[in-house]
């Protein structure tokens, strides 16, 4: 089966994220299992289409539309029938497709009706805009000015249009959590058996086993037994939460007995810093910025803390679970925090959920950990077990190929009773 897997960036995991990693390990494992995955991704503008193989996965590489200037209010709603023309001369030798952005998934619906289109469902705007954003546009504006804020609202508007419009149109959706499944369902009416969840694996080999780094041990101002190291990885904005990570850690008992470590570039850092050094807790603080080798800082980590508000499937759970460190999370209300942390961490004996009214109850967690070692160990083992037993790339991949088989011969099915009409 030959199947085009678009995604954005890749392989550039800075700029793609997640989707970047998880492209390259389900379509290193279609391979295995037999198929002839494709991934398509941006191009440099004016070189028109390019062919490349990275890593042995083979890639197609097309210029990004060029849509007029003067509409670009009307961007999201046009792009579609501009992709649609690149597309024209890219796209019939394949037999299926899984997108991740919206304008693709309509664009090759129009272009072959009769062939499965999946779409690739990282998280909504109206379930991150309930949590993280104000909901009035006085807020708003309070907060941004009047312009920026009529052009953010607008914005948003625009793209949760184009997202309900594709998941319409589409023949599945393809999210990592019963979470996002349900949101999708009660927020944009989908039908639910439309909404096909199947969860990220994760790098056991490389998490498990992570090479030592003496830069790591140097950014941390030299390692002994005495310093714990609580670690956050992660894009420094709203929706992370950090400056919560950052009460709690104040509040511990025994904080002189840890580094907490701070891993990720973003729109909050200045005002995480000097928040720590409101706090003073600078001292034991350490800032790493963006990292390429997570696995490295995960290899001398203790504890991993992951504060969200709003995360529809955390990657970074599933990494430090695979690194064998027990993990802390935000317990989910649906008002304040929506996530799906309580789908990966088992309260208690794989990492804790906590309460996101009140930073002690992270900090008290904080000091269990840190005053129990072999309890600490435990909980580590656990994670690592559920871990591997539930978050597997080669099951991730032949779950795809199950989805697409099931679309594609709903599709032969309905095409046949069509002709015999």
């Amino acid at each position: 089966m030959n199947i085009l897997w678009q995604t954005e960036h890749y392989p550039d995991a800075v700029k793609g994220g997640g989707s970047v990693v998880n492209t390259y390990h389900i379509v290193k494992n279609m391979r295995t299992l037999g198929c002839k995955p494709v991934v398509l991704a941006r191009g440099t503008d004016g070189n028109g289409v390019v062919r490349e193989e990275t890593n042995g996965i083979a890639i197609i590489r097309c210029p990004q539309p060029k849509l007029p200037p003067r509409l670009w209010p009307l961007w999201p709603r046009l792009e579609p029938f501009y992709v649609q023309q690149i597309l024209g001369d890219i796209a019939g030798p394949f037999d299926a497709f899984v997108c991740h952005d919206p304008s693709y998934g309509l664009a090759l619906k129009r272009l072959y009706s009769a062939r499965p289109v999946l779409c690739r469902v990282g998280g909504s705007v109206r379930t991150h805009d309930s949590v993280v954003l104000p909901e009035s546009l006085s807020s708003l504006i309070a907060q941004w000015g009047y312009k920026r804020a009529l052009l953010e609202k607008f914005l948003a508007k625009q793209n949760d249009t184009m997202d309900a419009r594709v998941w319409d149109r589409c023949d599945a959706l393809v999210v990592q959590s019963a979470f996002m499944k349900r949101e999708i369902a009660n927020q944009y009416g989908v039908v639910s058996e439309k909404i096909k969840v199947i969860p990220s694996g994760v790098d056991h080999a490389r998490y498990s086993s992570p090479e030592s780094s003496s830069a790591i041990a140097a950014q941390l101002g030299g390692l002994n037994q005495e310093n714990h190291v609580i670690t956050f990885c992660g894009r420094l904005v709203r929706m992370k939460n950090v400056s919560y990570l950052r009460r709690g850690f104040a509040q511990m008992s025994l904080r002189d007995q840890c580094i907490l470590v701070v891993a990720g570039e973003g729109e909050e850092r200045a005002k995480l810093e000097a928040e720590a050094a409101e706090l003073n807790i600078s001292r034991r603080v350490r800032f790493l910025g963006h990292l390429e080798k997570v696995d490295e800082l995960l290899g001398v980590s203790d504890i991993f803390v992951l504060p969200s508000v709003y995360e529809p499937f955390a990657n970074a759970l599933l990494e430090a679970m695979a690194a064998g460190i027990p993990c802390l999370a935000l317990r989910s209300d649906f008002h304040r925090v929506k996530t799906s942390s309580d789908e990966v961490i088992v309260d208690g004996e794989t990492g804790f959920l906590v309460d996101a009214a009140d930073p002690k109850s992270l900090a008290n967690r904080l000091d269990c950990l840190v005053a129990q070692p072999i309890f600490r160990k435990e909980m580590g083992m656990q994670a690592q077990r559920r871990c591997r037993r539930l978050y597997n790339w080669e099951v991730c991949a032949e779950q795809y190929l199950s989805v697409i088989a099931e679309i594609s011969a709903s599709l032969d099915s309905r095409q046949l009773r069509r002709s015999l009409k």
